[in-house]
């Protein structure tokens, strides 16, 4: 991995498991940025939860995870920023930061792209990643669970724990 590929990528949250020998097809996903400069995973149902309606934002503007984060540009800066002063002053219920991303990507949603759905897989099933997902994005918890019941605890799909 060059060390400009990951200067570009800024935020992976704890609890994500990549495929080192996909980090080449991983960071050529920021050659579909164009002119974005953040880009997230839309939510698996491709809507916002209704207890996180946030005034102003459309019911259809969908919820991103924001536990993976790929970042490009100077703006993206600016934009995380804005993430962690609006989560500051507003947060969602119990501290969570999804009501505030949400406020923050749709005032820069002219800079979101959004993820390919190749990009990350969340699913807690044996079955895991049959998209061909190139980071497995669950809390280790529930990571070692579903290596526990396919029966192989050291790697599936080619993730490790």
């Amino acid at each position: 991995m060059h060390l400009a590929e990951l200067n570009r990528l800024r935020l992976v949250d704890n609890d994500v498991s990549l495929k080192r020998s996909h980090t080449k097809e991983l960071f050529g996903v920021f050659d579909g940025f164009g002119n974005r400069s953040i880009g997230f995973s839309k939510d698996w149902t491709n809507r916002a939860n209704p207890a996180h309606h946030v005034e102003g934002i459309p019911k259809g503007f969908p919820e991103r995870n924001g536990g993976v984060c790929f970042m490009l540009g100077s703006e993206a800066s600016i934009i995380t920023r804005d993430w962690l002063d609006e989560l500051a002053a507003n947060p969602g219920p119990g501290g969570t930061d999804q009501m505030p991303l949400r406020r923050v990507l749709w005032r820069h949603r002219e800079h979101l792209f959004d993820l390919p759905s190749l990009v990350q897989c969340r699913c807690r099933k044996e079955s895991i990643c049959e998209n061909g997902a190139l980071l497995w994005h669950l809390h280790r918890i529930y990571r070692l669970d579903v290596l526990r019941r396919a029966g192989n605890a050291s790697e599936m799909c080619g993730f490790v724990p």
